[in-house]
């Protein structure tokens, strides 16, 4: 009785490493996964650092959804984390119905890529990218997240137009030092698409600053 004990402890123990190994070899592509079915674009990540008290993702991209001259709409090259794991995890497996808090996300050094289509500043991609994420429903199944504080640190602005365009572009790519934006989905806990869309407005937002026109507002050309 022991000895079958003794064995069948073996094989669940043996069980546990090999699944910790592949899950450990596997983790950033499982993640791309989770994230690209969340916000519904694909999404590629090189590699995940586990933390004592959360993650880091290195080399995030975030694919252009139009398939435009820009391959990719936003780059990161590290997103930092902070969270519980304990209660994490009894969030995503439904042992705990509160929401996923995160007490802080820092994200360094991306590119935040605008292609205009047209002579209108209306017709861009990251106006398209917003209505995407705004308008789709979120499935019930959604994670609800709160996020205590997220940080965006130098952000650089690169955009993509036809040679002849009816409004005014910088010559330079201007650099966005510092985003803030604190507690977030406290109101209402929020699930991956809202997320995305409340962060990309923020992004827009400073990023039509810099240009000088509301990249997320609709613009009426003047008759010629």
């Amino acid at each position: 009785m022991k000895k079958g004990l003794w064995i069948f402890l073996c094989f669940a123990v043996g069980a546990i490493l090999i699944s910790a190994y592949f899950f450990n070899l596997r983790r950033a592509h499982i993640l791309e996964e989770i994230i690209s079915d969340s916000i519904e674009i694909p999404v590629k990540i090189k590699k995940i650092e586990l933390k004592k008290n959360g993650l880091e993702i290195h080399d995030l991209k975030i694919e252009n959804p139009d398939h435009g001259r820009a391959k990719y709409c936003f780059t990161a090259e590290k997103v930092s984390i902070l969270f519980n794991w304990k209660k994490c995890l009894s969030t995503f497996f439904g042992i705990e119905k509160s929401p996923l808090l995160i007490t802080n996300m820092k994200v360094k050094d991306c590119r935040l890529f605008i292609d205009f289509f047209s002579n209108s500043p209306s017709e861009n991609s990251l106006r398209k990218l917003y209505k995407l994420l705004s308008t789709q429903e979120e499935p019930e199944s959604g994670l609800p997240i709160k996020i205590k504080k997220l940080e965006i640190i130098n952000t650089k602005l690169i955009w993509f137009s036809q040679k002849q365009v009816a409004f005014n572009l910088p010559t330079w790519h201007p650099l966005i030092k510092h985003i803030e934006l604190k507690n977030l989905g406290f109101e209402k806990p929020l699930s991956a698409k809202p997320l995305a869309a409340t962060i990309l407005k923020s992004m827009a937002d400073d990023a039509s600053s810099e240009l000088g026109f509301d990249l997320l507002a609709e613009f009426k050309m003047p008759k010629k």
